[in-house]
């Protein structure tokens, strides 16, 4: 079997020993509730077209600790067998080596979005005046969403950015006034409090609150709160926009499942 990068058919059969190319965002070491003195360690990887798979290691106390911080954001090549837990695919991994020495981690980012996407995304922004610009960093899922299978970063907000241009020019011309904040926060923040107060601190204006802490204090926010959440936020279920000629009055075109 050739050494490729991670995809959705990979992971289809359990059983199935892989050896693949892969992005891991972060480790967690986790304890082991049900075996004393053993510990866990979950390597989050992602592969091409939002191909997402938890990579485990189960280890007694004592044995040799990962340091996280080398394999953070890190091309790894790994090796393992499918396994399924709770009705959840995973991978049991038997080695993983960090290869950031020999493969270029934009290269791989590439490889696992359509690097289309940014040019689509630099031309509204450009388009209204900002000076950001989204590079393959954007190319992945927002912390949180690893494994909702809701696409990457830049596939929500290109959605959130046309919607947007369509309906909510005004509104839209603030949000992109405020992008590069704001795609920090969505990004890389867990949205608790500290965070959204931290945001704050950056940034404090009606739109941002309203993101931010609801707009109930914004009425003239509300529609846009509620569609931009829909799509940037869909935390604990799977969002597949089949249509973005959103409808304001009706809602339609867009669905969840």
């Amino acid at each position: 079997m050739g050494v490729e990068l991670l995809i959705k058919e990979d992971l289809e059969v359990v059983g199935t020993e892989l050896e693949i190319f892969a992005l891991c965002s972060h480790v967690e070491v986790l304890q082991n509730l049900t075996s004393v003195g053993s510990y866990r360690e979950v390597y989050h990887l992602h592969g091409k077209e939002g191909a997402f798979v938890s990579g485990i290691i189960f280890k007694n106390f004592g044995a040799n600790s990962v340091d996280p911080a080398e394999y953070e954001e890190m091309p790894v090549m790994l090796h393992g067998t499918v396994s399924q837990y709770k009705d959840v695919r995973q991978v049991i991994i038997k080695s993983i080596t960090p290869i950031g020495d020999r493969v270029d981690k934009n290269d791989l980012l590439a490889e696992m979005a359509d690097t289309k996407i940014l040019d689509e995304l630099n031309e509204i922004i450009w388009g209204k005046k900002s000076m950001h610009a989204f590079s393959f960093d954007h190319l992945k899922p927002a912390l949180g969403l690893e494994d909702a299978t809701a696409g990457t970063y830049t596939e929500r907000l290109l959605k959130i950015l046309q919607m947007g241009v369509a309906h909510y020019p005004d509104i839209i011309q603030e949000y992109i006034n405020n992008i590069s904040l704001l795609s920090n926060f969505y990004l890389k923040k867990e949205g608790t409090l500290d965070n959204r107060l931290d945001m704050l601190k950056l940034k404090d204006d009606t739109l941002t609150r309203a993101l931010l802490f609801g707009y109930k204090d914004y009425p003239e926010y509300e529609e846009f709160i509620k569609l931009h959440h829909l799509i940037m936020k869909p935390r604990g279920c799977v969002l597949e926009i089949l249509d973005y000629n959103f409808n304001t009055h009706t809602g339609g075109g867009s669905s969840i499942q």
